[in-house]
């Protein structure tokens, strides 16, 4: 999709004639269709040259440029591009393109916005939201790993003791449209458990499901196994309907969890998400509860995040209610590297309260 929209930024329309620009920008076409594009940018670099005037050219060289990978070069010709006509909204849209490319999609939305606000009825609108919401296309994104420590200050009836957590985590892209994403996890308390989880995203025009399966050998704690399905549907600019299903078996009795959600984006950069929890335990009544979260997007591939849940949670066979309150953050520490934090507070019925906080890394792999 994404080198097929190339071909129609960079080249649009050739336009009437047969003149030698005309022809040239047709061989221009030709290089990147057959996946040449620096050939393509040198064509059109040079006509340029020729034509610095023309919005249009410059137009199709920002599109030949991101054809390379060359984002900032793209960025640097498409707003030169604007500066020529700066009511084209064409114009404006391949920068929008481009700056979710370059992986920075705060400044996408604020691109994104500033169409909207000029034309609400703009064709092209819908499209760019949808990858707005997506993975970022492209080999760059297709890999990564994660892994974070946790620790965990308990307090109950009998004292204090100090529980640990490892996580280590990677995906993959299968296809355009499927990820598949596998995690282990170490729990350290009086026992320790080993956590086994993979889960299966696809996406399904503007929607993503995903199904995924957990295991813990000589569970103790963590259930001995579960399978969740869900998914997410956008409605609109604003909107996303959420819904999350999972039955887990522990040693003495098996749940059910049904949570139906909301998530609302308000001007690009803050998101709430709200979703009700229903839990249904066998030999135990219903119980539910609710959790809201809010998050923030700084810019620069920065973000942060809190939020708040009254909700009924099942560990060791025993399900009590749990009250919590989060916040965490991610920061880049390279164009690969980012650093994610966390903390949060959490009262258990009828058992303990746990203050913990959580360090972790994600790399992205490839590109």
């Amino acid at each position: 999709m994404r080198c097929s929209w190339l071909l129609a930024l960079a080249f649009g329309s050739i336009g009437p004639g047969g003149s030698a620009a005309a022809q040239t920008v047709a061989d221009a076409q030709t290089a990147l269709a057959r996946n040449d594009p620096r050939t393509a940018v040198a064509i059109l670099g040079g006509l340029v040259d020729h034509s610095p005037r023309d919005a249009d050219l410059r137009l199709r060289l920002a599109g030949a440029q991101a054809a390379t990978g060359d984002y900032r070069a793209a960025l640097a010709t498409i707003d030169l591009a604007r500066t020529l006509a700066p009511a084209d909204l064409d114009i404006r849209a391949a920068r929008t393109r481009i700056l979710l490319w370059s992986g920075d999609r705060s400044a996408a939305r604020r691109a994104l916005a500033e169409i909207v606000a000029a034309d609400p009825g703009f064709p092209e609108i819908a499209a760019i939201e949808r990858q707005l919401v997506a993975p970022r296309e492209g080999a760059s994104a297709q890999h990564g790993l994660s892994a974070a420590f946790g620790v965990a200050r308990i307090q109950n009836a009998s004292g204090s003791q100090t529980w640990s957590t490892a996580t280590v985590s990677g995906y993959t892209a299968i296809g355009a449209a499927t990820t598949v994403d596998v995690e282990i996890m170490r729990e350290k308390r009086q026992q320790i458990d080993t956590h086994l989880a993979a889960t299966i995203v696809h996406k399904v025009g503007p929607a993503y499901l995903h199904l995924g399966v957990t295991a813990t050998p000589k569970a103790d704690f963590r259930e001995r196994w579960s399978i969740n399905f869900g998914g997410e549907v956008p409605f609109g600019r604003a909107v996303t309907a959420l819904l999350d299903l999972r039955h887990a078996r522990y040693s003495n009795v098996s749940v059910s969890v049904v949570e139906p959600g909301i998530r609302y984006r308000l001007a690009g950069r803050v998101a709430l998400t709200a979703r009700w929890i229903n839990l249904f335990g066998s030999g135990d009544r219903y119980r539910t509860g609710a959790s809201l979260r809010g998050d923030y997007d700084l810019g620069g591939n920065r973000a942060i995040y809190a939020g708040a849940a009254s909700y009924p949670d099942t560990e060791a066979g025993v399900t009590r209610q749990v009250h919590s309150y989060f916040a965490g953050g991610v920061a880049p520490l390279s164009a690969r590297l980012a650093l994610r934090a966390g903390a949060a507070h959490e009262r258990r019925t009828l058992s303990y309260t746990s203050r913990s906080a959580t360090l972790g890394l994600s790399w992205r792999l490839g590109g």
